[in-house]
């Protein structure tokens, strides 16, 4: 009776892991519910940070949507061009256009970090 009654558990025990392997998510599936969530609610810090330690261990890290990339280009654009405050505030606001799409992008956060040093000088100036 003893030996019935750990095949079962034993049994049971293999089947649960099964059926939770099966429904566990691939690491991709886990990155786009990540990123809807953020859509959803943008200002949600903690959301992002755990966003940036999914991507630190995902192999290979993902590559850099094409959306993202544009409103990047975009940014550097209006970067370059601005003469004023609003001309920053319009390439951070793409900078975070990009950040919804791609947020472990690191080169759009440190872009848009230079940015907002620069506009909040700016506004002190003015």
């Amino acid at each position: 009776m003893k030996k019935v009654y750990q095949a079962t558990l034993l049994a049971c025990m293999f089947i649960f892991m099964v059926m939770s392997a099966a429904h566990a998510q691939s690491p991709q599936a886990t990155l786009t519910q990540y990123i809807s969530d953020l859509q959803k609610n943008p200002n949600d810090t903690a959301l992002r940070e755990r966003i940036i330690k999914h991507v630190q261990t995902m192999r290979p890290a993902p590559a850099i949507p094409e959306e993202a990339n544009r409103h990047f280009v975009i940014a550097g654009t209006f970067q370059k061009k601005a003469k004023d405050i609003k001309g920053y505030e319009l390439a951070i606001s793409e900078y975070k256009e990009a950040l919804l799409v791609a947020p472990w992008w690191p080169e759009a956060y440190n872009n848009m970090g230079i940015l907002l040093c620069l506009s909040l000088q700016l506004s002190r100036l003015f």
